[in-house]
């Protein structure tokens, strides 16, 4: 499922929508590292996948076969063959493997909304739209190895689709997304998002709802941040914080929860100089201390893609103007320091951790 945006014919978020079609090859690499950074970088009509370091040099890289919602578990890439339902996985050495066949997909008219893989590899989540039903429904699946697949939830829908969000240690979250959304220029990952859910990952059962939430990430404990004019993080014993943006605020998105760091990191777009969804857009990324609230800005005119173990964070240029500006992804460090992610015109797709 895929928010476009489009603003004079330009792309107008920096966020990736991991959804297109590629040649197959690799390139494989076999040098082990602590933390590898997957950027998806599009050339013409090709997806290439580089794998890079931590340093911004390049590991190897990748060609996509009609890979759609792409994420990250165990050490590789984990993808849904587009057109054959098939869950693929791809490692940084460049070695693939078939999956197998996911269910609900084989029906015509059948759409993915999102896949989610336990940190371990072995169990895996999947939303599907119009899926093995003539009337307009929405499910969401888990299956696994050796695990036959299991309806979760199965909802009649208008116009939303159930999306595994992430496997955490607190179990599996999920959200509502509205389907269809567009417009200029600077889309969040949250836009859409109704609703937030945590499914028990011993009993597959519903055991919190969070009506109204607005959320696009977790974090590997289960915390995450409901966006509006503000931000509540809800962490995994329960309790939540208060987060309020530097002044003044025309929106608030792509929301990260830092564990180790006990923080929040998140993008403001503080003003749209044409109105409502026009830019010149102002925009930086902020982050807020969860025991104190105290926020302070990290960047200028960019936007929190994901964040490493050691506290870094992955961002992505956003130009003041987007069909005037380049993009490009950066990590950036407490000191100030960035590094280049890719060439220009990358786009991150996800951390790829060691199995």
């Amino acid at each position: 499922m895929s928010l476009l945006a489009a603003c004079g014919g330009a792309a107008a978020t920096p966020t990736a929508v991991p959804s297109q079609t590629a040649a197959a090859s690799a390139s494989p690499t076999n040098s082990p590292q602590p933390v590898a950074v997957t950027i998806a970088v599009e050339k013409n009509d090709a997806r290439t996948v580089l794998f890079l370091r931590a340093d911004g040099t390049t590991l190897g890289q990748t060609d996509l076969q009609s890979a759609e919602d792409v994420t990250s578990a165990a050490g590789k890439l984990w993808y849904i063959g587009a057109g054959d339902g098939h869950l693929r996985t791809v490692g940084v050495d460049g070695s693939r493997s078939d999956v197998g066949f996911l269910e609900g997909l084989a029906t015509p008219g059948s759409t993915t909304s999102g896949l989610a893989v336990s940190g371990d590899g072995s169990r895996w989540a999947w939303g599907c739209l119009s899926c093995n039903s003539s009337a307009p429904r929405t499910r969401l699946y888990v299956g696994g190895a050796g695990i036959r697949a299991h309806i979760v939830l199965d909802e009649p829908t208008s116009n939303w689709g159930l999306v595994p969000l992430a496997w955490t240690a607190s179990g599996l979250i999920v959200a509502r997304q509205a389907t269809g959304l567009g417009g200029c220029c600077y889309l969040t990952p949250e836009i859409g998002h109704m609703d937030a859910m945590l499914v028990d990952s011993a009993t597959l059962q519903v055991s919190a709802t969070w009506s109204g939430c607005s959320t696009a990430s977790a974090s590997q404990k289960g915390a995450f941040a409901c966006v509006s004019a503000s931000l509540t993080v809800h962490l995994p014993d329960g309790s939540t914080r208060m987060v309020s943006p530097t002044p003044p605020v025309a929106g608030v998105g792509w929301g990260h929860v830092d564990d180790a760091g006990n923080r929040v990191v998140f993008a403001v777009i503080h003003s749209r100089a044409g109105g409502e969804g026009v830019c010149p857009c102002v925009i930086d990324t902020e982050t807020a201390a969860l025991d104190t609230g105290v926020v302070t800005k990290l960047a200028d005119q960019m936007t929190p893609d994901g964040l490493l173990s050691n506290g870094r964070v992955i961002a992505s240029s956003a130009p003041l103007l987007p069909g005037q500006g380049t993009f490009s992804e950066w990590l950036l460090s407490a000191d100030g320091t960035r590094v280049q992610l890719g060439p220009n015109g990358a786009h991150f797709v996800a951390i790829v951790s060691p199995s």
